[in-house]
């Protein structure tokens, strides 16, 4: 052996590194943080499924949400093209003259936004 080596199980002084009783209670601390590791998997275990079950319950709610609120949407699109199509319906005879409204008659003949006063042509010359 070389000298100053320690042998196993002790330290250079030639003590023992850990007594039985040490050992022992090294032992049981670690069947105690295996427990508890144990128990922490547990709980995030459940937990994960409580969140889970949480967001599919949330995910339903917001379906049946959304699904109410389309169903919404499609009476009005129906009631908007029954007035759209009432309010067609007199004007496809054509007996009737329409009359064309001065924004009409500008977009007509070609001209951009309402018809006002004519400019000024004196300013400029």
């Amino acid at each position: 052996m070389l000298i100053g080596a320690a042998s196993p199980g002790s330290s250079r002084s030639g003590r023992p590194l850990t007594s039985q009783t040490d050992l022992a209670k090294m032992r049981q601390q670690i069947r105690d943080h295996d427990h508890d590791i144990d128990a922490a998997r547990s709980h995030a275990s459940e937990a994960a499924a409580q969140a889970f079950a949480d967001a599919k319950a949330e995910l339903g709610k917001f379906d049946s949400r959304l699904t109410r609120a389309s169903a919404l949407d499609l009476q009005g699109a129906i009631a908007g093209l029954f007035i759209n199509t009432i309010g067609v319906a007199p004007d496809s005879g054509g007996s009737r003259v329409r009359e064309e409204s001065p924004v009409s008659k500008s977009v007509d003949s070609g001209q951009r936004g309402l018809p006002g006063p004519k400019p000024d042509r004196r300013m400029g010359s």
